[in-house]
């Protein structure tokens, strides 16, 4: 758990400025929680068009999962 926060800070000042600068950007939800001895992350970009990615991979409608 003690790199609990240092990963946190490095989402904060490295990865999420990072995902921001991609295209399509709209908005993301990065949580964080501590369960007994675990501490989990889930991080969810919101995209204009998901087609639009910068990622290598192509992505697809089929690959995405959506949860309401």
């Amino acid at each position: 758990m003690e790199d609990f926060d240092d990963y946190t800070e490095f989402m904060k000042n490295k990865a999420i400025p990072d995902y921001k600068k991609t295209k399509g950007f709209v908005k993301l939800i990065f949580l964080r929680n501590i369960e007994e001895h675990a501490g989990y992350f889930t991080l969810t970009t919101f995209r204009e068009n998901p087609e639009a990615s910068t990622s290598p991979k192509k992505i697809t409608r089929e690959k995405i999962t959506v949860f309401s």
